[in-house]
């Protein structure tokens, strides 16, 4: 309260995004700005979905998928369906964040450009479908997840 004991409130327009408002320190971490093509069964064709988020510093690329995975923007979408590229470099299970980006400037500025492919089936060790490449996918550079499954 002032001296006449008037309590005064803000109101910060536009409102805080959850990149902002992490709940994590992003001091120890990194934004995500994602850009992913869409290759679920109904979606458009060249349908993308974007994302903005925030991981820690130490996060692997089993981690991050999980994170992703989990936002609203990717309602439905499980870990294994995701094929990531972090700044361009394959990000893996097992591969750090950090050690991907090589870039000091972006890695010390803490933003990632995250791009890649969700796939329409989940792809991880335990589900059962392998994938054979029909070489365009994130991997061969052209943003558009191009495999097709085989059961096992």
């Amino acid at each position: 309260p002032d001296k006449e004991g008037v309590v005064r409130t803000y109101e910060c327009r536009p409102e805080v995004c959850r990149v902002c408002a992490a709940e994590n320190d992003v001091k120890e971490g990194f934004f995500l700005r994602g850009s992913l093509s869409d290759g679920r069964r109904g979606r458009p064709e060249g349908a993308q979905v974007e994302f903005l988020t925030s991981v820690a510093a130490g996060a692997t690329g089993a981690a991050v998928k999980a994170h992703v995975a989990a936002l609203p923007e990717l309602a439905g979408v499980v870990p294994g369906q995701l094929l990531l590229l972090a700044e361009g470099v394959s990000l893996g299970d097992r591969d750090a964040l950090a050690g991907a980006v090589a870039d000091r400037r972006r890695a010390q500025l803490r933003w990632v450009k995250i791009t890649g492919d969700i796939l329409s089936a989940d792809i991880s060790s335990g589900s059962g479908a392998t994938w054979v490449s029909g070489g365009s996918g994130s991997c061969g550079g052209s943003g558009r997840a191009a495999k097709r499954r085989r059961a096992e």
